[in-house]
């Protein structure tokens, strides 16, 4: 009854938060994760629609790099998937190499972990 009139008062093991107050994640099945890819798949074309409308002058093209297999440690991906979004001048020299003219970058270095990028991590209060 407390929890009903207080929503300060954490509820037992059927409630949908965590012991942080923040929801918890449903497992998800095969559909919900065919559903996810679909999103990403619909927002990242429209990150590409937007940037190669021809009046901001910008080249997108899809790009992927791949790790050298001697430096990728953990259970990371030997692969990252993304978008290369450049200026279209003709000087530009990123254009011309062969991992943007193939869409494949080769032998990527991965980073040491000590020189990993580390985001603050969001406490319950800021979220």
């Amino acid at each position: 009854k407390a929890e009903e009139d207080d929503p300060d008062v954490k509820g037992g093991d059927d409630s949908d938060e965590d012991e942080h107050g923040l929801k918890k994640e449903e497992p998800k099945d095969d559909d919900s994760k065919e559903a996810e890819a679909v999103e990403v798949r619909d927002i990242r074309y429209a990150i590409e629609k937007e940037f190669a409308m021809k009046e901001r002058n910008l080249r997108v093209r899809n790009l992927t790099w791949i790790f050298d297999p001697d430096t990728v440690y953990g259970k990371r991906d030997g692969v990252v998937t993304g978008l290369a979004i450049v200026n279209r001048d003709s000087r530009n020299l990123f254009r011309s190499t062969r991992g943007f003219k193939t869409g494949t970058v080769h032998q990527v270095k991965m980073h040491p972990r000590s020189q990993m990028f580390k985001p603050e991590q969001a406490s319950p209060g800021r979220l």
